[in-house]
Protein backbone atom coordinates (compact mmCIF):
# COMPACT_ATOMS: atom_id res chain seq x y z
CA UNK A 1 0.00 0.00 0.00
CA UNK A 2 2.73 2.71 0.71
CA UNK A 3 4.71 1.55 -2.64
CA UNK A 4 1.39 2.67 -4.13
CA UNK A 5 0.61 5.24 -2.16
CA UNK A 6 4.31 6.22 -3.23
CA UNK A 7 4.08 5.76 -6.25
CA UNK A 8 0.57 7.67 -6.27
CA UNK A 9 2.05 10.66 -5.72
CA UNK A 10 5.13 10.33 -8.02
CA UNK A 11 2.99 10.42 -11.14
CA UNK A 12 0.78 13.31 -9.58
CA UNK A 13 3.76 15.29 -9.25
CA UNK A 14 5.17 14.55 -12.88
CA UNK A 15 1.26 14.89 -14.32
CA UNK A 16 1.45 18.57 -12.77
CA UNK A 17 4.84 19.17 -13.67
CA UNK A 18 3.98 18.21 -17.29
CA UNK A 19 0.71 20.52 -16.94
CA UNK A 20 2.95 23.53 -15.93
CA UNK A 21 5.59 22.84 -18.20
CA UNK A 22 2.93 22.80 -21.16
CA UNK A 23 0.92 26.20 -20.15
CA UNK A 24 4.38 27.31 -19.99
CA UNK A 25 5.50 26.03 -23.25
CA UNK A 26 2.14 27.96 -24.76
CA UNK A 27 3.95 31.41 -23.76
CA UNK A 28 6.15 33.12 -26.42
CA UNK A 29 9.98 34.69 -25.90
CA UNK A 30 10.12 38.33 -27.42
CA UNK A 31 12.86 40.90 -27.26
CA UNK A 32 12.23 44.12 -27.52
CA UNK A 33 14.92 46.40 -28.87
CA UNK A 34 14.17 50.15 -27.84
CA UNK A 35 16.96 53.36 -28.25
CA UNK A 36 18.16 54.98 -25.10
CA UNK A 37 17.86 59.01 -26.47
CA UNK A 38 14.33 60.10 -27.52
CA UNK A 39 12.54 63.11 -26.82
CA UNK A 40 10.06 63.19 -24.40
CA UNK A 41 7.56 62.52 -26.79
CA UNK A 42 8.89 59.70 -28.36
CA UNK A 43 9.65 57.93 -25.08
CA UNK A 44 6.05 58.62 -23.82
CA UNK A 45 4.68 57.14 -27.25
CA UNK A 46 7.49 53.85 -26.35
CA UNK A 47 6.43 53.53 -23.07
CA UNK A 48 2.40 53.37 -24.13
CA UNK A 49 3.17 50.95 -26.67
CA UNK A 50 4.83 48.69 -24.66
CA UNK A 51 2.53 49.04 -21.91
CA UNK A 52 -0.33 48.57 -24.06
CA UNK A 53 1.34 45.53 -24.99
CA UNK A 54 2.28 43.90 -21.65
CA UNK A 55 -1.42 44.73 -20.53
CA UNK A 56 -3.11 44.01 -23.07
CA UNK A 57 -1.66 42.10 -25.82
CA UNK A 58 0.71 39.63 -24.41
CA UNK A 59 -1.18 36.07 -23.05
CA UNK A 60 0.13 35.01 -19.92
CA UNK A 61 3.29 32.89 -19.79
CA UNK A 62 4.94 35.78 -22.19
CA UNK A 63 8.54 36.52 -21.55
CA UNK A 64 9.28 39.77 -22.64
CA UNK A 65 12.81 41.16 -22.34
CA UNK A 66 13.72 44.80 -23.51
CA UNK A 67 16.48 46.28 -23.90
CA UNK A 68 18.92 49.08 -24.80
CA UNK A 69 19.31 48.65 -28.32
CA UNK A 70 22.25 50.80 -29.40
CA UNK A 71 24.30 49.70 -26.20
CA UNK A 72 23.36 46.14 -25.84
CA UNK A 73 22.08 46.17 -22.19
CA UNK A 74 19.23 44.71 -20.54
CA UNK A 75 16.70 47.25 -19.50
CA UNK A 76 13.94 44.90 -17.61
CA UNK A 77 12.07 41.70 -17.82
CA UNK A 78 8.41 41.00 -17.93
CA UNK A 79 7.12 37.72 -17.33
CA UNK A 80 2.91 38.48 -17.74
CA UNK A 81 1.54 36.03 -14.53
CA UNK A 82 -0.28 33.24 -15.38
CA UNK A 83 -3.98 32.17 -13.84
CA UNK A 84 -7.21 32.46 -14.68
CA UNK A 85 -7.30 36.28 -13.07
CA UNK A 86 -4.05 37.74 -15.54
CA UNK A 87 -5.93 36.61 -18.62
CA UNK A 88 -8.00 39.82 -19.72
CA UNK A 89 -7.21 41.77 -16.22
CA UNK A 90 -4.79 44.84 -17.34
CA UNK A 91 -4.89 46.54 -13.67
CA UNK A 92 -3.88 42.75 -11.93
CA UNK A 93 -1.25 42.94 -14.49
CA UNK A 94 0.51 45.80 -13.67
CA UNK A 95 0.01 45.29 -10.20
CA UNK A 96 1.87 42.04 -10.51
CA UNK A 97 4.32 43.74 -12.82
CA UNK A 98 5.35 47.16 -10.87
CA UNK A 99 8.81 46.72 -10.14
CA UNK A 100 9.39 46.44 -14.65
CA UNK A 101 7.20 48.91 -15.27
CA UNK A 102 8.85 51.52 -13.20
CA UNK A 103 12.48 50.25 -14.61
CA UNK A 104 11.12 50.67 -17.90
CA UNK A 105 9.48 54.19 -17.42
CA UNK A 106 12.82 55.31 -15.96
CA UNK A 107 14.68 54.32 -18.44
CA UNK A 108 12.53 56.00 -21.30
CA UNK A 109 11.10 58.94 -19.56
CA UNK A 110 14.47 60.22 -18.06
CA UNK A 111 15.79 63.57 -19.81
CA UNK A 112 19.11 63.58 -20.78
CA UNK A 113 21.70 64.73 -23.41
CA UNK A 114 22.65 63.19 -26.58
CA UNK A 115 23.71 64.33 -30.22
CA UNK A 116 20.59 65.30 -31.99
CA UNK A 117 21.58 62.71 -34.78
CA UNK A 118 21.28 59.60 -32.25
CA UNK A 119 17.51 60.55 -31.20
CA UNK A 120 15.78 57.35 -32.19
CA UNK A 121 18.83 55.26 -32.94
CA UNK A 122 20.06 51.91 -32.32
CA UNK A 123 22.68 49.43 -33.86
CA UNK A 124 21.10 46.59 -35.69
CA UNK A 125 23.17 43.95 -36.53
CA UNK A 126 25.06 44.38 -33.14
CA UNK A 127 21.46 44.04 -31.39
CA UNK A 128 20.06 41.33 -33.10
CA UNK A 129 23.58 39.50 -32.70
CA UNK A 130 22.97 40.17 -29.05
CA UNK A 131 19.32 39.34 -28.71
CA UNK A 132 19.71 35.77 -30.77
CA UNK A 133 23.39 34.44 -29.26
CA UNK A 134 23.03 36.13 -25.37
CA UNK A 135 19.10 36.55 -24.06
CA UNK A 136 17.86 32.86 -25.53
CA UNK A 137 18.07 29.84 -25.08
CA UNK A 138 20.11 27.38 -27.84
CA UNK A 139 17.97 26.93 -30.68
CA UNK A 140 14.85 28.12 -29.02
CA UNK A 141 12.79 30.52 -31.13
CA UNK A 142 12.67 33.97 -30.87
CA UNK A 143 10.56 37.29 -31.56
CA UNK A 144 12.43 40.36 -32.32
CA UNK A 145 10.02 43.33 -32.01
CA UNK A 146 12.47 46.74 -32.92
CA UNK A 147 10.96 50.41 -32.07
CA UNK A 148 13.47 52.62 -33.36
CA UNK A 149 14.67 54.71 -36.62
CA UNK A 150 15.23 52.59 -39.65
CA UNK A 151 18.61 54.09 -40.03
CA UNK A 152 21.92 53.00 -39.08
CA UNK A 153 23.74 55.52 -38.07
CA UNK A 154 27.50 55.40 -38.20
CA UNK A 155 29.23 56.48 -34.87
CA UNK A 156 32.75 56.64 -36.20
CA UNK A 157 32.71 60.13 -36.63
CA UNK A 158 33.37 59.46 -40.34
CA UNK A 159 29.74 58.68 -41.16
CA UNK A 160 30.86 56.39 -43.66
CA UNK A 161 27.99 53.85 -42.91
CA UNK A 162 25.32 56.21 -41.80
CA UNK A 163 21.87 55.21 -43.87
CA UNK A 164 20.04 58.58 -43.49
CA UNK A 165 21.30 59.61 -46.84
CA UNK A 166 22.51 56.48 -48.29
CA UNK A 167 22.23 52.82 -48.94
CA UNK A 168 24.74 50.40 -48.45
CA UNK A 169 25.71 48.27 -51.75
CA UNK A 170 25.01 44.22 -51.04
CA UNK A 171 28.28 43.88 -50.84
CA UNK A 172 28.24 44.71 -47.54
CA UNK A 173 26.36 41.43 -46.77
CA UNK A 174 28.68 39.18 -48.29
CA UNK A 175 31.61 40.72 -46.24
CA UNK A 176 33.10 40.20 -42.90
CA UNK A 177 32.36 42.37 -39.99
CA UNK A 178 35.96 43.84 -40.09
CA UNK A 179 35.13 45.26 -43.66
CA UNK A 180 31.42 46.62 -42.90
CA UNK A 181 29.20 46.03 -39.89
CA UNK A 182 27.08 44.57 -41.96
CA UNK A 183 28.69 41.99 -42.75
CA UNK A 184 27.10 38.54 -42.97
CA UNK A 185 30.23 36.17 -43.85
CA UNK A 186 30.55 35.08 -40.46
CA UNK A 187 27.20 35.61 -38.88
CA UNK A 188 25.21 32.41 -41.49
CA UNK A 189 23.17 30.97 -38.49
CA UNK A 190 23.11 33.62 -36.00
CA UNK A 191 19.11 34.80 -36.63
CA UNK A 192 18.12 31.04 -37.34
CA UNK A 193 14.38 30.90 -35.50
CA UNK A 194 14.17 34.56 -35.30
CA UNK A 195 11.61 36.53 -36.76
CA UNK A 196 12.55 40.21 -36.73
CA UNK A 197 9.38 43.06 -36.86
CA UNK A 198 10.38 46.91 -37.10
CA UNK A 199 8.39 49.83 -36.44
CA UNK A 200 10.63 52.32 -37.41
CA UNK A 201 9.74 55.75 -35.57
CA UNK A 202 10.22 59.31 -37.01
CA UNK A 203 11.48 57.96 -40.17
CA UNK A 204 12.63 60.36 -42.63
CA UNK A 205 13.01 58.71 -45.53
CA UNK A 206 14.01 60.79 -48.72
CA UNK A 207 11.83 59.44 -50.86
CA UNK A 208 10.11 56.52 -51.68
CA UNK A 209 13.41 55.25 -53.56
CA UNK A 210 15.34 55.95 -50.23
CA UNK A 211 12.52 53.88 -48.35
CA UNK A 212 12.28 50.51 -50.79
CA UNK A 213 15.81 50.10 -50.92
CA UNK A 214 16.30 50.57 -46.34
CA UNK A 215 13.43 47.95 -46.59
CA UNK A 216 15.01 45.62 -48.95
CA UNK A 217 18.48 46.19 -47.22
CA UNK A 218 17.33 44.91 -43.73
CA UNK A 219 15.48 42.36 -45.09
CA UNK A 220 18.08 40.98 -47.28
CA UNK A 221 20.47 41.17 -43.36
CA UNK A 222 17.83 38.59 -41.91
CA UNK A 223 17.92 36.63 -44.19
CA UNK A 224 21.69 36.24 -45.09
CA UNK A 225 22.38 35.91 -41.19
CA UNK A 226 19.22 33.15 -41.08
CA UNK A 227 16.15 34.75 -39.77
CA UNK A 228 13.30 36.72 -41.44
CA UNK A 229 11.97 40.70 -41.48
CA UNK A 230 8.59 39.42 -41.25
CA UNK A 231 7.37 43.40 -40.32
CA UNK A 232 8.73 46.60 -41.39
CA UNK A 233 6.28 49.42 -40.96
CA UNK A 234 5.50 52.95 -38.75
CA UNK A 235 3.08 51.40 -36.57
CA UNK A 236 4.05 49.75 -33.01
CA UNK A 237 0.59 47.90 -32.70
CA UNK A 238 0.90 46.69 -36.02
CA UNK A 239 4.55 45.13 -35.17
CA UNK A 240 3.51 43.48 -32.16
CA UNK A 241 0.31 42.16 -33.06
CA UNK A 242 1.73 40.61 -35.98
CA UNK A 243 4.87 39.53 -33.83
CA UNK A 244 1.91 37.67 -31.54
CA UNK A 245 0.34 36.02 -34.32
CA UNK A 246 3.98 34.75 -35.04
CA UNK A 247 3.78 35.53 -38.72
CA UNK A 248 7.39 33.93 -39.74
CA UNK A 249 6.76 35.30 -43.50
CA UNK A 250 8.96 37.95 -45.41
CA UNK A 251 7.41 41.37 -44.92
CA UNK A 252 9.43 41.61 -48.66
CA UNK A 253 10.62 38.84 -51.05
CA UNK A 254 14.59 40.17 -51.99
CA UNK A 255 17.19 38.38 -53.44
CA UNK A 256 20.71 39.45 -53.24
CA UNK A 257 22.69 40.34 -55.93
CA UNK A 258 26.13 38.61 -56.28
CA UNK A 259 26.88 40.40 -58.80
CA UNK A 260 27.09 43.81 -56.66
CA UNK A 261 30.77 43.32 -55.34
CA UNK A 262 31.63 46.88 -54.07
CA UNK A 263 31.75 47.58 -51.09
CA UNK A 264 29.91 50.71 -50.82
CA UNK A 265 27.19 53.09 -49.55
CA UNK A 266 25.20 54.94 -52.78
CA UNK A 267 23.77 58.32 -51.58
CA UNK A 268 20.10 58.80 -52.08
CA UNK A 269 18.93 62.81 -53.22
CA UNK A 270 15.57 64.13 -52.60
CA UNK A 271 15.17 65.15 -56.18
CA UNK A 272 15.26 63.41 -59.23
CA UNK A 273 18.22 62.65 -61.10
CA UNK A 274 17.75 63.43 -64.84
CA UNK A 275 17.70 60.22 -66.01
CA UNK A 276 15.86 57.10 -66.98
CA UNK A 277 16.95 54.44 -65.05
CA UNK A 278 16.76 50.63 -65.11
CA UNK A 279 16.74 49.62 -61.27
CA UNK A 280 18.41 46.12 -60.00
CA UNK A 281 17.41 44.27 -57.48
CA UNK A 282 13.95 45.32 -56.89
CA UNK A 283 11.57 43.93 -53.72
CA UNK A 284 8.31 42.32 -54.71
CA UNK A 285 5.22 41.76 -52.51
CA UNK A 286 4.37 39.05 -50.16
CA UNK A 287 0.21 38.57 -50.22
CA UNK A 288 -0.15 38.28 -46.52
CA UNK A 289 1.92 41.54 -45.84
CA UNK A 290 -0.50 44.19 -46.99
CA UNK A 291 0.09 46.00 -43.34
CA UNK A 292 3.64 47.16 -44.64
CA UNK A 293 4.03 50.60 -46.43
CA UNK A 294 4.11 51.18 -50.22
CA UNK A 295 7.09 50.89 -51.26
CA UNK A 296 7.81 52.45 -54.98
CA UNK A 297 10.55 52.09 -56.96
CA UNK A 298 11.45 55.47 -58.26
CA UNK A 299 14.84 57.27 -60.15
CA UNK A 300 15.73 59.19 -57.10
CA UNK A 301 18.84 57.68 -57.14
CA UNK A 302 22.47 58.62 -56.88
CA UNK A 303 25.22 56.49 -56.42
CA UNK A 304 28.51 57.21 -55.00
CA UNK A 305 31.18 54.99 -52.14
CA UNK A 306 33.62 54.86 -49.46
CA UNK A 307 37.17 54.57 -50.69
CA UNK A 308 38.10 51.15 -51.51
CA UNK A 309 41.16 48.86 -51.31
CA UNK A 310 42.17 48.38 -54.78
CA UNK A 311 40.78 48.31 -58.55
CA UNK A 312 39.44 44.90 -59.10
CA UNK A 313 38.88 44.02 -63.06
CA UNK A 314 35.36 44.03 -62.60
CA UNK A 315 32.27 46.11 -64.76
CA UNK A 316 30.25 48.09 -62.82
CA UNK A 317 26.86 46.33 -61.88
CA UNK A 318 24.26 49.11 -62.68
CA UNK A 319 24.07 50.66 -65.78
CA UNK A 320 21.76 53.24 -66.83
CA UNK A 321 21.48 54.64 -70.12
CA UNK A 322 20.66 58.89 -70.02
CA UNK A 323 17.60 60.29 -72.30
CA UNK A 324 19.40 63.70 -72.02
CA UNK A 325 22.87 63.00 -73.65
CA UNK A 326 24.85 66.21 -74.19
CA UNK A 327 24.33 67.65 -77.42
CA UNK A 328 27.97 67.91 -79.41
CA UNK A 329 27.63 72.11 -80.37
CA UNK A 330 27.34 73.62 -76.56
CA UNK A 331 30.38 71.49 -75.05
CA UNK A 332 33.51 73.49 -74.26
CA UNK A 333 36.51 72.49 -72.80
CA UNK A 334 36.50 73.72 -69.09
CA UNK A 335 39.66 75.64 -69.69
CA UNK A 336 37.52 77.89 -71.63
CA UNK A 337 35.26 80.56 -69.89
CA UNK A 338 32.03 80.17 -70.33
CA UNK A 339 29.94 82.71 -72.18
CA UNK A 340 27.14 81.80 -73.06
CA UNK A 341 24.49 80.50 -70.90
CA UNK A 342 24.60 76.59 -70.12
CA UNK A 343 21.63 74.39 -71.76
CA UNK A 344 18.87 73.09 -69.29
CA UNK A 345 20.13 70.04 -69.54
CA UNK A 346 23.84 70.47 -67.91
CA UNK A 347 22.17 72.65 -65.75
CA UNK A 348 19.96 69.73 -64.14
CA UNK A 349 22.50 67.22 -64.04
CA UNK A 350 24.75 69.71 -62.69
CA UNK A 351 21.95 70.42 -59.89
CA UNK A 352 22.27 66.42 -59.47
CA UNK A 353 25.55 66.21 -57.58
CA UNK A 354 25.37 64.07 -55.03
CA UNK A 355 27.74 66.45 -52.27
CA UNK A 356 25.88 69.75 -50.76
CA UNK A 357 27.67 72.89 -50.88
CA UNK A 358 29.35 73.82 -47.65
CA UNK A 359 32.04 76.68 -46.68
CA UNK A 360 34.71 74.64 -45.48
CA UNK A 361 35.05 72.30 -48.05
CA UNK A 362 36.16 71.95 -51.88
CA UNK A 363 35.17 68.95 -54.35
CA UNK A 364 35.56 67.96 -57.62
CA UNK A 365 33.82 65.76 -59.53
CA UNK A 366 33.33 64.34 -63.31
CA UNK A 367 30.34 62.79 -65.37
CA UNK A 368 30.26 61.59 -69.03
CA UNK A 369 28.41 60.69 -71.07
CA UNK A 370 30.27 57.62 -73.39
CA UNK A 371 30.64 53.96 -72.33
CA UNK A 372 34.50 54.48 -71.76
CA UNK A 373 36.35 54.67 -68.63
CA UNK A 374 37.79 58.36 -67.39
CA UNK A 375 39.43 58.67 -64.22
CA UNK A 376 39.89 61.81 -62.13
CA UNK A 377 43.29 63.45 -60.81
CA UNK A 378 43.10 65.71 -58.02
CA UNK A 379 46.35 67.04 -56.17
CA UNK A 380 45.48 69.53 -53.71
CA UNK A 381 48.88 71.29 -54.03
CA UNK A 382 52.01 70.94 -55.61
CA UNK A 383 53.86 69.00 -52.94
CA UNK A 384 50.72 66.48 -52.26
CA UNK A 385 49.99 63.47 -52.98
CA UNK A 386 47.86 62.71 -56.07
CA UNK A 387 44.59 61.61 -55.49
CA UNK A 388 43.23 59.16 -57.94
CA UNK A 389 41.78 55.47 -58.09
CA UNK A 390 45.12 54.05 -56.67
CA UNK A 391 45.35 55.84 -53.97
CA UNK A 392 41.80 56.84 -52.74
CA UNK A 393 42.68 58.56 -49.35
CA UNK A 394 45.85 60.87 -48.03
CA UNK A 395 46.27 63.64 -45.44
CA UNK A 396 43.96 66.16 -47.71
CA UNK A 397 41.42 64.01 -48.85
CA UNK A 398 39.82 60.95 -50.53
CA UNK A 399 39.11 60.17 -53.49
CA UNK A 400 35.18 58.53 -54.11
CA UNK A 401 33.72 56.07 -56.63
CA UNK A 402 35.84 54.74 -59.98
CA UNK A 403 33.04 54.76 -62.50
CA UNK A 404 34.31 52.78 -65.28
CA UNK A 405 31.45 53.09 -67.44
CA UNK A 406 28.83 56.30 -68.58
CA UNK A 407 27.91 58.03 -65.38
CA UNK A 408 26.12 61.15 -66.55
CA UNK A 409 22.25 61.41 -65.07
CA UNK A 410 23.45 58.58 -62.22
CA UNK A 411 26.47 59.69 -60.08
CA UNK A 412 30.03 61.69 -60.21
CA UNK A 413 33.11 60.20 -60.00
CA UNK A 414 34.63 63.10 -57.48
CA UNK A 415 37.37 63.96 -55.15
CA UNK A 416 36.69 65.54 -51.40
CA UNK A 417 39.62 67.73 -50.21
CA UNK A 418 39.90 67.99 -46.23
CA UNK A 419 38.21 71.03 -44.79
CA UNK A 420 40.55 71.03 -42.19
CA UNK A 421 43.59 71.47 -44.36
CA UNK A 422 44.18 74.47 -45.94
CA UNK A 423 43.76 74.89 -49.68
CA UNK A 424 44.26 77.38 -52.45
CA UNK A 425 42.52 76.77 -55.26
CA UNK A 426 44.56 78.44 -57.66
CA UNK A 427 47.27 75.50 -56.46
CA UNK A 428 44.70 72.45 -56.87
CA UNK A 429 46.00 70.28 -59.70
CA UNK A 430 43.16 68.10 -61.44
CA UNK A 431 42.87 66.32 -64.52
CA UNK A 432 41.04 63.77 -66.27
CA UNK A 433 42.43 60.93 -68.09
CA UNK A 434 41.06 58.72 -70.65
CA UNK A 435 41.70 55.19 -69.10
CA UNK A 436 40.42 52.88 -71.35
CA UNK A 437 37.51 52.45 -74.68
CA UNK A 438 37.36 53.74 -78.31
CA UNK A 439 34.71 56.30 -78.47
CA UNK A 440 35.83 59.64 -79.44
CA UNK A 441 35.16 62.75 -78.99
CA UNK A 442 34.39 62.25 -75.13
CA UNK A 443 31.74 64.72 -73.44
CA UNK A 444 31.12 65.50 -69.96
CA UNK A 445 30.41 67.52 -67.03
CA UNK A 446 32.39 69.30 -64.22
CA UNK A 447 31.06 70.51 -60.88
CA UNK A 448 33.42 72.33 -58.48
CA UNK A 449 32.27 73.05 -54.76
CA UNK A 450 34.11 76.22 -53.69
CA UNK A 451 33.49 78.35 -50.40
CA UNK A 452 29.86 77.38 -50.20
CA UNK A 453 28.74 77.53 -53.66
CA UNK A 454 28.80 74.98 -56.54
CA UNK A 455 30.51 75.72 -60.06
CA UNK A 456 29.97 73.86 -63.12
CA UNK A 457 31.16 73.76 -66.86
CA UNK A 458 31.74 71.37 -69.83
CA UNK A 459 34.51 69.45 -70.90
CA UNK A 460 35.66 67.73 -74.14
CA UNK A 461 38.34 64.89 -74.29
CA UNK A 462 39.52 64.31 -78.46
CA UNK A 463 42.03 61.12 -77.73
CA UNK A 464 40.80 58.29 -80.45
CA UNK A 465 40.98 55.99 -76.77
CA UNK A 466 42.62 55.02 -73.52
CA UNK A 467 46.12 54.99 -72.43
CA UNK A 468 45.66 53.62 -68.84
CA UNK A 469 47.19 56.35 -67.18
CA UNK A 470 50.19 56.46 -69.58
CA UNK A 471 52.31 59.72 -70.50
CA UNK A 472 51.40 61.01 -66.76
CA UNK A 473 54.83 62.96 -66.37
CA UNK A 474 54.18 64.73 -69.80
CA UNK A 475 50.30 65.26 -69.36
CA UNK A 476 50.64 68.95 -70.31
CA UNK A 477 51.42 67.64 -73.74
CA UNK A 478 49.56 64.42 -73.85
CA UNK A 479 45.81 64.53 -75.75
CA UNK A 480 44.88 61.69 -73.56
CA UNK A 481 45.19 64.16 -70.09
CA UNK A 482 42.96 67.13 -69.91
CA UNK A 483 43.23 69.48 -67.12
CA UNK A 484 40.70 71.55 -64.85
CA UNK A 485 40.83 74.64 -64.61
CA UNK A 486 39.18 75.53 -61.57
CA UNK A 487 39.86 79.04 -61.39
CA UNK A 488 38.84 79.51 -64.66
CA UNK A 489 35.93 77.89 -64.16
CA UNK A 490 35.01 79.22 -61.15
CA UNK A 491 35.63 82.86 -62.14
CA UNK A 492 33.19 81.29 -65.29
CA UNK A 493 29.94 82.64 -63.27
CA UNK A 494 28.02 79.33 -63.97
CA UNK A 495 27.05 78.77 -60.51
CA UNK A 496 23.98 77.17 -58.43
CA UNK A 497 22.64 78.39 -55.52
CA UNK A 498 23.21 76.40 -52.18
CA UNK A 499 19.61 75.59 -51.92
CA UNK A 500 19.60 73.81 -54.85
CA UNK A 501 23.17 71.33 -54.47
CA UNK A 502 21.63 70.83 -51.22
CA UNK A 503 20.21 66.93 -50.60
Amino acid sequence: MKTYIAKFFVLAAISLAVGVNSTRALGATYTVGVPPHNTPKQGAELFQGLLVFMLDTAVPGDEITVCDALNQKLVTRFVIPEGKLFQANAKARAQRLAAPMTALKQFLLTEHSYPAELAGVIALPQFLDFAATQLRRPDQPLRVVILASPFYMDGSGEGACSMDTAVPSDAHLTAEQQYSPFGCALRKRNLSGVAVHYAYLNAKFLNDYHQERITRFWALYCQQAGGVLATFCADAAIAFQRAKENIQQPCVAAQLDSSDKKIEMRQVVRRGVITSQVVTNLVGRVATTSTVPRVVTSTTVVETNIPALNRPPVAEPIMVQTTNPLAPPVVLPVTMAVTNPPSPEIVKLAEAFPVKATTNKLVVGIAWSADVDLDLWVRANPAAAELYYNNKSTREGRYLHDWRKRNLGVDYEYVELNPREAVDVAEVGAWVNYYQGSASPIRGVVVVIYEGLSYFGEFTLAAPGGNRSGEKDKREQSRYWMRLNLAELIKSGNKLSPIEVTR
